[in-house]
């Protein structure tokens, strides 16, 4: 049997913690604001040996191009929104904003053709939730349609206290 000290110390270590930042931006956090943001994690959880890493999530996918008073989904706009619904299953909290565009010469019933053709797709394909895409009208003279993510803040808004009258 090893000695006590040599056997406690084999027997305590400890995979360190790691944590993974994910955050919805159009750009990356600089490496500055980056260090900051790990230093104060490390502080508040009081944890100095924690592994943080950070990835990045692009708000805006792309764009879906139609053609002239059609609403029929190419296979790169297929592509486009199987990617979407992907980001929308690893990260629940994350809504698809889909602006759909029309040409000012497009009957208004094309914005309807197209906004259904892209959530019978999603919900076809995979398991999206109604309340996960929110749809809009644009007004870019385009026939196509623009892909977002966006996130509804899990914060409350803080309480208004009202002074107390005398």
């Amino acid at each position: 049997l090893p000695s006590p000290p040599s056997f406690a110390t084999s027997q305590n270590r400890v995979a360190p913690l790691n944590i993974r930042l994910v955050y919805l931006s159009e750009r990356d956090i600089d490496r500055d604001a980056q260090t900051l943001l790990v230093d104060s994690i490390k502080s508040k959880l009081d944890y100095q040996t924690a592994k943080i890493s950070m990835q990045r999530i692009a708000t805006s996918l792309g764009v879906i191009a139609f053609e002239t008073e059609q609403s029929t989904l190419t296979p790169t706009a297929a592509k486009l929104l199987d990617r979407a619904a992907q980001f929308l299953q690893q990260h629940p909290n994350l809504k698809l904003e889909v602006v759909v565009n029309q040409e000012p010469n497009e009957p208004p019933e094309i914005i309807e053709a197209r906004s259904q053709a892209i959530t019978q797709y999603l919900k076809s394909k995979w398991p999206i939730t109604s309340d996960q895409i929110a749809l809009q009208i644009g007004v870019e003279p385009k026939p196509s349609a623009i892909l977002q993510l966006t996130v509804e803040s899990l914060r409350k808004p803080p309480s208004i206290i009202q002074p107390e009258s005398f």
